[in-house]
């Protein structure tokens, strides 16, 4: 169960705009700052309407990229959001969009 200072927190992310915020630092060199960004999408996630915050093209190859991280610890908390995003029929719908041409251009 939430606290009131983590639904606060989450809120705030949300109502400031903070999501894409973070889905563009998963793209940052540094491997600490995409494991803080990944981790709080991943809690954000646990709400279903901030999943549909992430369930776009751009979230959806970062998140893909970070999967062949160098480190597990990133991988895991990246596939558990994936896992959110699949339980939606538009989630579904762009990761078989997004992940099709990248598993052609790997063969």
């Amino acid at each position: 169960m939430l606290n009131d200072n983590q639904f606060t927190g989450r809120l705030q992310i949300i109502q400031h705009a903070g999501v894409p915020i973070l889905l563009h630092l998963l793209r940052h060199d540094d491997p600490d700052v995409q494991r803080n960004c990944a981790d709080t999408l991943w809690r954000l996630a646990e709400e279903p309407l901030n999943v549909e915050l992430m369930t776009n093209k751009d979230a959806v190859l970062s998140l893909l990229l970070l999967v062949e991280s160098e480190y597990p610890s990133l991988q895991n908390v990246v596939l558990n959001i994936l896992e959110k995003i699949s339980m939606s029929e538009a989630g579904i719908q762009l990761l078989d969009s997004v992940t099709a041409p990248m598993i052609l251009e790997k063969v």
